[in-house]
C-alpha cells in the first residue's frame, strides 16, 4: 500500500502523503498505472455530471480541466517543455531549454493543441464510453512511460528523470506495464490491441527521438509520452465509434 500512497503523491496532487523531492520509490512505479486509471475514473465522473448539467462539450472541458488539477499538469508540463526543447540546435541547448521553467512558443502551442484535441475526443464519447475510455487510455499510458523509463537509459547523470530510471528494479517495470495492460484489457476487451499498437508506435518514436536527441530518456519526454500515447489512444478510440464499435464491448 505504501508503493500505492508514494506514485499518487508523485503523479497527483491528492493529499495522500508528502510528495517526495527525489525520484518515486521503485516500488510506486508498478502503481502508475492504477493512479491513472483512478485519474480517468475521476475525469469520467466529472463529464458524466458536466454532461448532465450542460452537454457534452462543457462536460468535456470541465472533465480535461479536472485531470489537470488532479494532476498539477504534471505531465502537460513536460510535453510543453519537449516541444520547445524541439527546436534546439544542439544537444547541449536542448538540455538548457529543458531546464528552463518559462514556455516558449512551441510548449504554448503543444498545450493549447493537445487541450483541444483532449476536449473534443472526450465529447465525442457517450458517457458510458467515457466509463471505460478514459481510466483505459490514462492506464496504458503511464504504463507505456513505465517502459521507456525501463528500456531507454536516461540522458544524463542529473534530474528527477535520470534519478528515477537508474533507481528502478526491473520487476517493477514489468509490474506497472503490466498493469497498465491489465486494465486496458478488462475495459476495451478486443479494442485494447490496436490501442496498444498505437501507443507502441508513439512510445517507439519518442524513444527514438530521446536517443537521437538527448542521448537518452528524460522527464520531460517522460511526460510528453504519456501525453501523446494517451491522445493518440483516446483519438483511435473515438474513431472507432465513430465508425461503429461498441464500448463498453460487454
Amino acid at each position: 500500500m505504501s508503493g500505492f500512497l508514494d506514485a499518487a503523491a508523485f503523479l497527483t496532487r491528492v493529499p495522500v502523503g508528502r510528495r517526495p523531492d527525489g525520484p518515486p520509490p521503485s516500488a510506486a512505479v508498478r502503481w502508475f498505472s492504477v493512479v491513472g486509471a483512478l485519474v480517468g475514473l475521476a475525469s469520467a465522473v466529472v463529464y458524466w455530471a458536466g454532461d448532465w448539467l450542460a452537454g457534452a462539450s462543457v462536460g468535456a472541458a470541465v472533465a480535461v480541466a479536472a485531470q489537470v488539477l488532479v494532476t498539477g499538469a504534471f505531465h502537460e508540463d513536460g510535453l510543453a517543455d519537449t516541444a520547445d526543447a524541439a527546436g534546439g540546435w544542439s544537444r547541449d541547448e536542448r538540455f538548457r531549454i529543458l531546464d528552463d521553467p518559462r514556455h516558449g512558443t512551441y510548449g504554448v502551442l503543444a498545450l493549447v493543441l493537445a487541450v483541444v484535441v483532449r476536449v473534443a475526443a472526450v465529447a465525442a464519447l457517450t458517457t458510458d464510453e467515457a466509463w471505460v475510455a478514459l481510466p483505459a487510455v490514462h492506464a496504458l499510458s503511464r504504463g507505456a512511460a513505465v517502459v521507456l523509463m525501463g528500456l531507454v537509459p536516461p540522458a544524463s547523470e542529473e534530474g528527477l528523470g535520470a534519478a528515477s530510471v537508474r533507481s528502478l528494479a526491473n520487476a517493477d517495470v514489468v509490474a506497472g506495464a503490466a498493469l497498465g495492460a491489465v486494465f486496458g484489457t478488462v475495459l476495451l476487451g478486443v479494442w485494447v490491441l490496436p490501442v496498444l499498437a498505437a501507443i507502441a508506435v508513439v512510445a517507439g518514436a519518442m524513444a527514438a527521438y530521446a536517443r537521437r536527441t538527448l542521448g537518452g530518456i528524460a522527464g520531460d519526454l517522460l511526460g510528453a509520452t504519456q501525453q501523446l500515447t494517451d491522445l493518440a489512444a483516446l483519438v483511435l478510440l473515438v474513431g472507432a465509434v465513430h465508425h461503429g464499435a461498441s464500448l463498453p464491448w460487454w
